[in-house]
């Protein structure tokens, strides 16, 4: 809810799905949060869009290189 700024549903997913996965467990409410907002956020994106989101979130996941 930026104020001045353009909705970006792509970016909204990626960065709450990169916070989703990298709390701490013992901050599993947290986790459980950006977890609910980036699945509600896929209700409102198109398939590509998922796709796209999941594979910028996974670019940035050191993790995941």
């Amino acid at each position: 809810e930026g104020i001045g700024v353009q909705k970006d549903l792509v970016q909204a997913y990626r960065w709450y799905k990169l916070a989703a996965q990298h709390y701490m467990p013992t901050d599993a409410k947290s986790m459980r949060y950006a977890a609910r907002k980036y699945e509600a956020l896929s209700h409102d994106m198109t398939p590509e869009q998922v796709r796209e989101a999941t594979l910028m979130s996974q670019q940035l996941d050191p993790l995941k290189r």
